[in-house]
């Protein structure tokens, strides 16, 4: 059961009562209470405040003037309209920009560390978008340089190879993907799900995208004509460049699911089947 604290005996706890009455059974085993959603300065979301986000507004974005328009739909008279239109032009100067949904929920999941109460702040939501376009490029960048022929190794062959043919970004993001793992192992057995956004969040950005990435590229430049240490070096690069995007991708997938999903698919188009 997944519910707010706020109506935690005027719903919950009916529903417990009445299933014991009738059928002498708890209707769940457990019950996750969600923070309450506030605007960024803590305030409780009202229409007269011009406050309300929509999550379909910050999905598809949204311009000033249409969120102005929504509220001559509602039951506000007019000195109450301009009140919230003046706090919508104060609080959302340029409209709400377009996030998409894995962004949304990413931002919801990563502000839990809050607490009870949860005070939204759109611009932290676009940032988890730019970190989602990051991503998205990084997997179409290890698509180029993975070869028609490439096959997955296990992580068996993997660890027999390290000690001839790695270098130190090799051992160390694997390291980085062990430690990554295991942190969202616990958040997910502890319901900690802003540990999780944490932990998946700097293996990508700063472990994966920022470092061995860079650490990668003149592996990957290798041609063809080099030496059989480099040949060596540059297959073992890409085996572990495969081993981490798979495990980051299904790490993130929770979180992000349609980003995720398009970027399976497009490595099953190219054979790669994660």
């Amino acid at each position: 059961m997944e519910t707010g604290h706020d109506i935690l005996f005027f719903w919950v706890a009916r529903m417990v009562m009445m299933s014991l009455a009738l059928t002498d059974q708890l209707p769940f085993g457990k019950i996750y209470l969600h923070a309450m959603v506030r605007d960024k300065f803590g305030r409780k979301m009202s229409k007269s405040l011009g406050n309300v986000i929509d999550p379909l507004d910050v999905i598809y974005g949204i311009t000033l003037e249409e969120l102005h328009s929504k509220l001559l739909s509602g039951n506000l008279d007019a000195a109450e309209v301009q009140k919230a239109q003046d706090g919508q032009t104060r609080d959302f100067p340029n409209g709400i920009a377009e996030c998409g949904a894995d962004a949304l929920r990413f931002g919801l999941l990563a502000y839990l560390s809050q607490g009870q109460d949860l005070n939204l702040d759109i611009q932290r939501v676009v940032a988890y978008r730019q970190f989602g376009n990051k991503l998205w490029q990084a997997n179409r960048f290890a698509l180029l340089n993975f070869p028609a022929n490439f096959k997955p190794w296990t992580l068996d062959e993997i660890y027999s190879r390290l000690s001839t043919s790695a270098t130190v970004g090799d051992a160390w993001i694997l390291n980085r993907l062990h430690v990554a793992v295991a942190a969202m192992d616990v958040a997910w057995d502890a319901y900690e799900f802003a540990d999780a956004t944490t932990a998946i969040y700097n293996f990508w950005l700063y472990d994966f995208c920022d470092s061995y990435l860079e650490l990668t590229k003149p592996i990957f430049n290798i041609d063809a004509n080099a030496n059989e240490a480099q040949s060596q070096a540059k297959q073992l690069s890409l085996a572990i460049l495969y081993v981490c995007i798979e495990y980051g991708l299904r790490l993130l997938h929770p979180l992000m699911p349609f980003l995720t999903k398009n970027c399976i698919i497009d490595y099953q188009e190219q054979l790669l089947i994660l």
